[in-house]
């Protein structure tokens, strides 16, 4: 009776810490204005990037932060603008998610380069991994977790990460 309680209790537990653990994350998957200019409206497609599980999100070049104003933002699309006071450089997307608790996370498949002109374009890192996480999935596909390596693993989450693991 014992033995049935405890298993009980630490499948509860484990099911609690499984479903946390996947909890939907903002996720841009592609980039519908992949060049233009300041002032033009920047769009991208993704998921969970409504107000129930997104707050904002920023350029950021790892040292200054500048927020970008929704002009659209449903669970799919993500519209906006550049603003004005962003310099010319390189930007990751950063996003604060919404709630009490909310995180900042990287969204890392795409940059932003500006130039002095304002005239910017986005990078799709994606294209440059694609080639790369199909070959770690044809490596890995048929390996137990326990029997990959250390760096087959962490090739596998950054796979993960950017939704090219298995491939689509």
């Amino acid at each position: 009776m014992q033995m049935r309680a405890f298993a009980g209790i630490s499948f509860l537990a484990i099911a609690t810490f499984a479903a946390y653990g996947q909890q939907r994350t903002p996720k841009m998957t592609s980039a519908d204005t992949p060049s233009g200019k300041k002032g033009d409206v920047v769009a991208f497609s993704g998921e969970n990037l409504g107000t129930a599980l997104l707050e904002k999100v920023y350029l950021t070049d790892g040292e200054h932060d500048f927020q970008i104003v929704f002009a659209e933002q449903t669970s799919t699309t993500l519209r906006f603008r550049i603003p004005e006071g962003v310099p010319a450089g390189r930007f990751a997307f950063m996003a604060k998610t919404a709630g009490k608790d909310g995180k900042f996370i990287e969204l890392p498949r795409f940059r932003m380069t500006i130039d002095q002109r304002g005239a910017f374009q986005i990078e799709d890192a994606e294209k440059d991994t694609r080639a790369t996480c199909g070959a770690v999935y044809r490596n890995t596909a048929d390996k137990k977790v326990g029997d990959l390596t250390v760096k087959e693993e962490q090739q596998v989450r950054a796979c993960q990460a950017l939704g090219l693991y298995p491939p689509q």
